[in-house]
């Protein structure tokens, strides 16, 4: 019994210190934090403590207030710091702690009362004294037995024994940090309450605030400093005003005595008068004006002005008149007296009321310094809004500048447009040019039908002298016929000689019918080729051309057009080739008919010379009549020859048509080819493009799945299950902590262990924010190439706006095209009258040839003087061959000029075809800028989806550090519950003390319910490290993630350099498309100097021409000179006095008298001399 009094009583008095420690610790918190209450409004602390009053239900008032200050700042530091008696790795007791059956040591006890006096023991030593105080009391007679420790509070011994260096650092650090708060958190409550900052976050603002004030003192100062400067002023106005009121006095008393003085005898009806006028003028002198105090008020509402300086003028010159006036009349002078006095008089009253007007603008000046302290603060806001205006309005002179500079552009296109369309002036001239040379080829046909026709009649002559080789075998087998009837001796060889004849009679009927048979042959090949000349487009092609005006000419603009009309109006087939080659052989067969008739013509004139020695003599009638059939015969043969011929001239001109259109065919094809390989080329590079922007949606896709992985995982790792299942197992815990010491050493370690994730997640966040900072500029950077593309759609819509002024002045190129056709409508008509000449010509030879035809019959009647015809014919065979090599050489030069007029016409096809080709790239390259600007668009529209799940997952992480927060508060709050939950069980320990008795009766049971509750303890400290291992593995995932996090980070940042990369690669294809263009440009430019040069040739050759056509003109008009013409064209050369008529007339003399260029040159400078 005594050792249980003296344990009783150790308790007891162990119990009544700790909770007068206990209380001494929560009236001091309490003053502390009610002190730092006191200093600055409480944030957040009204939900805090909900939640401890809801959790504690009889708690201290230190758990609140503590909790309040972790949801501002954090918890207390000292919260942190371990007892004196119970430090992290020194509870030596724990060792010699026996177990709950065993019965209690002295050593233990006296361990135990010496520890008690110290007043400072922890938590978990405290459940060790009642778990042993409670043993002691339910065993009293149990035997000592030897102290045994779990492995598990082994392993958790170590635990503690690592992390007790760690602790102390770690809450060194948090001490410092909770200062520093401590310190922040008045100067912050201090920025509230004096500023319109919320926060120490902005220093800019703080700086701007304080630019701000200094220049709101600056403004007041000038203010003050201008008030005072006129406050000066109307002091210094006040007193020269006192100073005149003073002399204007002085000179009034003068007056007085000087009237006194030069009155002695006074008028005793006026006295009275003067009297009190002189004494309420004195008495108002008398009165000074008050004391004027020092005037504050605006310059505006005080006027300069001068006190009546002509009033002094005549107050000092009075005087002066009087004594001047003094010998004459003193009577005079009285009235004038008094009229001054009256005017000083009003002139003092007059003072009086701007002295009171001046007091009253004081005041107002007064009010006016007041507002106007009030007025600097609107201005300081003015100021603040014009330097905004300020910013808007450098933005729109930016603006504007950008838009002269756009102006200037334009204008610079505008210019270039002009120079486009003299360009296009130029080439429409070298149209004009090659319709001329068409018109002059067309001359040239004609003469080479011409020099045909002429090759015909050779040929007639030639079939001619066939002829009269006929009729001289006929006139040979007639004196045969002759010499055997002569000779008729021998009958047998008579009539073999007859059969002989009969023989070659047959043989020439034969030959005749043949004849007929190829006359017939050639007649309907000649219509089957009139009928396919007819038929085809060359012919329809001439007739149009034959034609004077075709006004459907003027609507036609491009070569498609053109190429359409003559498909719809001619026949023309795109497939020109084909019908060339098929058109190429078909004048063969004619021709070697013609030659095959040709040669059985020369068998029958051998045969019939042959056979004509054997003919025997046969009457003249017969052979008179055969020789006129044959003559009609070879006339129809002539005619056919004839015919035949011009279906061969027109075939051969559809055969130069059909070749000129195969070389523009294949310059088209090459052209075609040019084009198709650089449309190869700018699929190839689309497809490119194509391909980089797929590989970035696809990366932007890849990103995107692994931004909701990440978010997925997130939420998986910090699932709110999980916690509410620890915060459940706690509570559970917790509820029994009187048995569970361990279990609160356990709580501790996973509060360090979420203290130390919660320190690594922060350093994530450091690390992962520069990450972000790094990535928007990034996003930025791609914004800047976003406004490079928008400016080069600008430029490209600028092109479109010139394109579209260049169809314009194609319009009006178009008309001038009108013009031109017009003009060439005059050369027509010309090339018209040439024509009709050459159908004189023509005429002329018909005459000729019908000449021939007379010749011939006279020929055939005077058969007696074929000799001398054959002279005849000889001599003109010589002429012709002197005529046939003349036009062999003007056919040569013909030809040359044909050749370079191909040339010519090849040479600008080509190059109207390299500005088509040219044209088309350009539009390519348009429509390539289009589709790379709308793919930068998406590529920059995916960047900003990026940015935002960026911003999301940023949004994720910073609610998940809340999360982490509100646990800690949680575990906080579940601290400040084990203490109550620990007071709770003091106070049931004083009813276990009051009730041992009871208990010592029931301890066997007790005994049995605490094996039971060690072994439920045991199972729920398996729970707890189970529990633990759950949370290390989800730190591990954690850090699983977080590598994988920074995988995919690294992959968002080759992701981005790739982009960069891309859009590097884009800006050199810009580079390259440019560059290309630059060579278009400079292309078209050596087009068009190449078509300069083509046109000083053009203008060559037709100069040439021109004198050919000259030389051609002297050499058939030399003997025609019309005198009278030229008489009367020099007598209006030298009656004209006008210098351009005389240029008009000019032209006129040279084609009269022959003039050369040079000539023409020389008569125009003689003009020009006078």
């Amino acid at each position: 019994m005594d050792m249980l009094s003296r344990l009783k009583g150790a308790i007891d008095t162990r119990i009544a210190e700790e909770q007068a420690r206990q209380r001494q610790a929560a009236i001091s918190a309490a003053s502390q934090r009610s002190q730092q209450r006191a200093r600055r409004v409480p944030t957040q602390n009204g939900q805090a403590g909900q939640n401890t009053s809801n959790t504690q239900a009889g708690a201290g008032q230190r758990a609140p207030a503590r909790t309040a200050n972790a949801a501002e700042k954090g918890p207390d530091p000292a919260d942190f710091e371990p007892e004196p008696e119970f430090a992290v790795g020194d509870d030596d007791s724990s060792s010699r702690v026996p177990s709950r059956t065993a019965t209690p040591r002295p050593e233990t006890q006296d361990q135990a009362g010496s520890q008690s006096t110290d007043g400072s023991q922890g938590q978990g030593e405290k459940g060790a004294n009642n778990e042993t105080a409670a043993s002691q009391v339910a065993s009293p007679s149990q035997q000592p037995g030897a102290p045994e420790l779990t492995d598990d509070v082994r392993a958790r011994l170590k635990k503690l024994d690592r992390l007790e260096p760690k602790y102390g650092e770690l809450l060194r650090a948090y001490r410092r940090a909770h200062v520093r708060v401590q310190l922040i958190e008045p100067f912050e409550a201090v920025l509230r309450e004096h500023t319109p900052l919320t926060n120490i976050s902005d220093p800019s603002a703080l700086v701007e605030y304080l630019s701000q004030a200094t220049a709101k003192n600056n403004m007041v100062l000038d203010e003050f400093k201008r008030v005072s400067a006129e406050r000066d002023e109307l002091k210094a106005r006040a007193q020269r005003a006192e100073d005149e009121a003073s002399q204007l006095r002085a000179q009034v008393a003068d007056l007085k005595k000087a009237a006194v003085a030069e009155q002695p005898h006074p008028d005793p009806a006026q006295t009275p008068e003067q009297r009190p006028a002189d004494s309420t003028v004195v008495t108002e002198v008398s009165s000074p004006p008050g004391s004027i105090k020092s005037p504050v008020s605006t310059s505006s509402r005080i006027a300069s002005f001068t006190l009546f300086p002509q009033r002094a003028a005549t107050a000092s010159a009075s005087p002066a008149e009087a004594v001047a006036e003094d010998l004459f009349s003193y009577d005079s002078e009285v009235p004038k007296l008094e009229a001054d006095l009256q005017r000083s008089q009003a002139e003092v009253v007059e003072l009086k009321s701007e002295v009171q007007k001046l007091k009253g603008d004081l005041v107002v000046a007064r009010e006016a310094t007041e507002g106007m302290v009030v007025s600097l603060e609107s201005a300081t806001r003015e100021l603040h809004e014009l330097r905004d205006a300020k910013d808007k309005f450098d933005e729109v002179k930016a603006s504007l500048e950008t838009r002269v500079q756009e102006l200037q552009a334009q204008v610079e296109t505008g210019r270039k447009a002009s120079d486009e369309a003299a360009v296009e002036i130029k080439r429409l001239d070298a149209e004009n040019d090659r319709l001329s040379l068409v018109s002059e080829n067309v001359s040239k046909d004609i003469e080479a039908v011409e020099r045909r026709r002429t090759e015909a009649e050779e040929k007639l002559s030639q079939r001619d002298a066939t002829l009269k080789e006929l009729e001289g075998s006929l006139a040979a087998a007639v004196a045969a016929q002759q010499e055997a009837e002569k000779q008729g001796k021998d009958q047998d060889s008579s009539e073999k000689k007859l059969a002989a004849m009969q023989g070659i009679m047959q043989t020439l009927r034969t030959q005749l019918q043949s004849a007929e048979k190829t006359i017939t042959d050639l007649r309907e090949e000649i219509k089957a080729a009139q009928s396919t000349a007819d038929t085809r487009p060359s012919t329809k092609i001439l007739a149009f051309l034959d034609q004077p005006a075709h006004p459907e000419l003027d609507k036609l603009e491009t070569k498609e057009d053109v190429v359409d009309y003559l498909a719809a109006n001619f026949g023309l087939r795109r497939s020109l080739p084909t019908e060339t080659q098929t058109l190429l052989p078909t004048p063969t067969p004619s021709e070697a008919a013609a030659q095959s008739t040709v040669g059985e013509r020369e068998a029958e004139a051998e045969a019939s010379t042959k056979a004509d020695e054997d003919v025997p003599d046969t009457p003249d009638a017969d052979h008179h009549g055969t020789i006129a059939k044959l003559e009609a015969e070879l006339e129809q043969l002539r005619s056919q020859v004839d015919e035949k011929e011009a279906t061969v001239t027109r075939l051969s001109k559809q055969i130069k048509d059909q070749d000129a259109l195969k070389e523009e065919i294949e310059t088209l094809r090459d052209d075609l080819l040019h084009q198709g390989e650089e449309h190869v080329e700018a699929r190839d590079a689309l497809k490119t493009a194509q391909a980089g922007l797929k590989k970035l949606a696809d990366q932007v896709d890849s990103l995107e799945a692994e931004v909701a992985s990440t978010k997925k995982k997130l939420s998986e790792s910090v699932s709110s299950d999980v916690h509410q299942k620890t915060v459940q197992e706690l509570e559970e815990s917790k509820a029994k902590l009187s048995s569970l010491q361990k279990d609160v050493n356990v709580a501790e370690q996973l509060a360090t262990a979420r203290f130390k994730d919660l320190t690594d997640l922060k350093e994530l966040l450091a690390k992962v924010q520069p990450e972000l900072r790094s990535l928007r500029n990034e996003a930025a950077e791609l914004r800047t190439a976003k406004e490079d593309l928008k400016n080069k759609a600008g430029e490209l819509h600028r092109l479109e706006a010139r394109h579209e002024d260049l169809k314009s002045e194609m319009k009006g190129l178009s008309r001038r095209l009108g013009d031109k056709d017009s003009e060439i409508k005059e050369l027509q008509q010309k090339i018209e009258q040439e024509a009709s000449t050459r159908a004189r010509a023509e005429e002329d030879l018909r005459t000729a040839q019908s000449e021939l035809r007379s010749t011939e019959a006279r020929r055939q009647e005077l058969f007696t003087t074929c000799q001398e015809y054959q002279r005849d014919l000889k001599k003109a065979k010589d002429e012709s061959l002197q005529l046939r090599t003349q036009l062999s050489s003007l056919e040569a030069k013909v030809s040359s000029h044909d050749r370079e007029v191909q040339e010519l016409r090849e040479e600008i096809n080509l190059k109207v075809a390299l500005h088509t080709s040219a044209q088309k790239l350009v539009q390519s390259l348009r429509e390539q800028t289009h589709e790379l600007s709308a793919q930068a668009r998406e590529a920059t529209a995916r960047a900003e989806n990026v940015e935002e799940e960026l911003s999301e997952s940023q949004r994720m992480l910073s609610e998940r550090t809340r999360e982490s927060q509100t646990m800690q508060l949680l575990l906080n709050q579940a601290e400040t519950g084990t203490e109550a939950r620990m007071r709770e069980m003091k106070e049931r320990m004083d009813a276990a003390i009051e009730e041992r008795d009871r208990i010592e009766d029931e301890a066997s049971v007790s005994s049995r319910r605490t094996m039971r509750e060690l072994d439920e303890a045991k199972a729920r400290a398996r729970e707890a490290q189970r529990a633990l291992k759950l949370v290390e593995d989800d730190k591990e995932e954690l850090e699983l993630k977080q590598a994988e996090w920074k995988r995919q980070r690294g992959d968002l940042e080759r992701a981005s350099e790739r982009a960069s990369k891309e859009a590097e690669d884009l800006r050199a294809a810009m580079s390259s498309l440019r560059t290309a263009l630059n060579d278009s440009e400079r292309q078209l430019r050596e087009i068009e100097a190449q078509k300069a040069d083509l046109r000083r040739t053009s203008d060559e050759a037709n100069d040439r021409i021109d004198e050919l056509t000259r030389a051609n003109k002297t050499l058939a008009d030399e003997n025609t000179i019309d005198f009278v013409y030229l008489k009367n064209v020099l007598l209006q050369f030298l009656e004209q006095k006008d210098k351009t008529h005389q240029k008009q007339l000019i032209p006129v003399l040279g084609m009269l008298l022959h003039f050369d260029r040079k000539d023409e040159q020389k008569w125009m400078s003689a003009i020009t001399a006078r």
